[in-house]
């Protein structure tokens, strides 16, 4: 492998935003049974290793004295974790290429994530036909997310893309939203208004709770790893405030929903609830969550920097990032007092982007995704999600499109 003369800021930005888009969509090819996207997967892998590696070489080249090697190491140990995640989404991604994805016939399990996933084609009709995510500000008008385009035998990342007939596009975001958004896509509206007016009015029942048990803990696995995974990056991001508390609390959440997680699988399996190779992805899910939520743990108690530029260069790249992790304190002046999460969300401009309400601090302990009608008070903290239109420079290809 060649050298490539590149910043830390620019090999880390890129590798925390093809990594975090990563496991999404490794998520999305369970729900879709998508082997395409699977594909693309693996192969997004393969480039987070090569800028890994490119990471070592630049600091090991960097390093004159042992106070050098202190300088760089918090970076190193976040870098480490960055590729780390990416593994497991890789790995999550094989259970789909191995035939053993437990969803391929019931995918309306993930119906109740935080964020619904959803793969939605272009249609001739729509409107969208010849836009850009950028320019039609879906993240504000509909709280909708593109994580990528599937067009052809390429997977295009990044929000300066035309959008074409036949694409198709991985979306994230509150059901209800998903749902006005699809029909705009496919060309079932005729306008981004009318799609506003309709998410306006709609009114949605609570899907039917009818999950298996070990459904309601592998959801609660998927929520509780990738919210650790954002608690430990505020540690490094937020020294004033105490998360290690909390992401040990949750680090024994995950276990303990774990070891039940595994009990109910094999009550399913003894029951012929699933079947052999349902039970066989099953059981490698439940590890590779459990292994993001031991990363995410590493990362959080590993080296940090106190002072310096090591701690500001760190807090810039998550700023620039396609996904990034902010606080937002309640004052007492806050617009946002007395006001529900929901409508903190959906007035909020903090930076210009639209955030997602994550978890909630309040009298110091944390509450991982509060229900959204919870009234905001003074002295709150919300630790919040946001998606940012950042650019990442890839498409990724295949030579050969297979649908087995």
């Amino acid at each position: 492998m060649d050298y490539e003369p590149r910043s830390v800021r620019e090999l880390l930005t890129e590798m925390m935003s093809r990594s975090s888009i990563q496991f999404d969509l490794a998520i999305a090819s369970l729900a879709t049974n998508d082997e395409f996207l699977a594909e693309r997967i693996v192969e997004m892998e393969a480039s987070i290793d090569n800028l890994t590696n490119q990471l070592l070489m630049h600091t090991a080249l960097g390093i004159r004295s042992p106070k050098d090697a202190e300088e760089l190491l918090p970076l190193f140990h976040v870098s480490r974790a960055v590729g780390a995640m990416s593994d497991v989404a890789g790995n999550i991604s094989e259970i789909v290429l191995a035939g053993n994805n437990p969803f391929k016939e019931r995918n309306t399990v993930f119906l109740f994530m935080h964020e619904f996933l959803d793969a939605v084609p272009v249609g001739e009709a729509s409107c969208i036909v010849g836009s850009q995510e950028k320019d039609l500000d879906l993240q504000e008008t509909l709280g909708i997310d593109i994580i990528a385009i599937r067009r052809g035998n390429q997977l295009l990342l990044g929000h300066a893309v035309d959008f074409e007939n036949d694409d198709i596009i991985y979306i994230r975001g509150p059901l209800p939203n998903v749902i006005v958004f699809s029909e705009l896509v496919r060309g079932h509206l005729s306008s981004l208004d009318d799609a506003k007016k309709l998410l306006t009015r709609l009114q949605m029942e609570e899907p039917q709770d009818d999950l298996r048990p070990y459904e309601a803990k592998l959801l609660r696995l998927i929520d509780f790893a990738s919210l650790m995974l954002d608690l430990s990056f505020l540690v490094h991001l937020d020294p004033v405030r105490d998360y290690k508390s909390a992401i040990t609390a949750f680090e024994d959440l995950v276990d303990r929903t774990l070891r039940e997680y595994y009990k109910d699988l094999l009550e399913a399996y003894s029951e012929k609830v699933i079947s052999e190779s349902e039970g066989v992805g099953l059981l490698k899910l439940g590890t590779e969550l459990e292994m993001m939520a031991d990363y995410a743990f590493q990362l959080a108690f590993g080296p940090r920097k106190k002072k310096g530029s090591g701690e500001l260069l760190l807090q810039d790249i998550m700023e620039e990032t396609s996904e990034g992790v902010e606080v937002i304190p309640i004052s007492i002046t806050s617009p946002y007092v007395n006001k529900s999460i929901r409508e903190a969300e959906l007035e909020t401009e903090i930076s210009g982007e639209v955030f997602n309400v994550i978890a909630l601090r309040r009298k110091g302990k944390i509450v991982p995704f509060p229900d959204e009608d919870l009234k905001l008070k003074p002295g709150d903290i919300l630790i919040v999600k946001v998606y940012h239109d950042e650019e990442i420079s890839e498409e990724v290809e295949s030579s050969q499109v297979t649908n087995r």
